[in-house]
């Protein structure tokens, strides 16, 4: 078991055992060739192979410790992310962006809200309810299917004609 995970490996059951040594006096063995990695390989490992694999170890930890500067090929979600808040985020059940702040210098904290299937709601207070909204900026709100709220303040609640068509009753 290593951190909690337990590993399979090969020749678990031995039938005996060789000694090289005695307790304070015990010995190494040199000159040994590199053993056949796999995972179902008996074969010793020498001191050459663990340094490779402890470098390839350090080299993931430096990797982890500079992350900030880009991710890739995440997966479909990403959980529990926590930090500043002045930068984008997603919210702790990884279900989407919240807010993006860009100066909320003197403002309460307050996310945007997109419930509407296919909604994006960005900016304070901002919220598109309307299956397919859109709620651009400060306290603007967007309720009605595919409406556009653009601008500090503006509200979209009322019935809109489609590029073609008549509205709907």
């Amino acid at each position: 078991m290593i951190n909690g995970t337990t590993y399979a490996f090969q020749g678990t059951n031995p039938t005996s055992t060789v000694s090289i040594g005695a307790p304070g006096a015990e010995r190494t063995i040199t000159n040994v060739a590199a053993g056949r990695i796999s995972s179902t390989s008996t074969d010793a490992i020498n001191g050459s192979q663990l340094a490779a694999t402890n470098q390839a170890v350090d080299a993931i930890g430096t990797t982890l410790s500079t992350i900030g500067s880009g991710v890739t090929n995440l997966g479909n979600t990403i959980n529990n992310i926590a930090g500043d808040t002045s930068t984008a985020y997603t919210d702790a059940n990884g279900v989407g962006i919240r807010y993006a702040r860009t100066n909320e210098a003197g403002l309460a904290q307050t996310d945007s809200f997109a419930q509407g299937v296919g909604s994006t709601a960005v900016g304070y207070q901002a919220t598109a309810t309307g299956v397919s909204g859109l709620a651009l900026g400060r306290d603007s709100a967007a309720s009605i299917d595919g409406s556009v709220a653009l601008g500090s303040g503006s509200v979209s609640d009322r019935a809109i004609a489609p590029a073609s068509g008549q509205i709907a009753a």
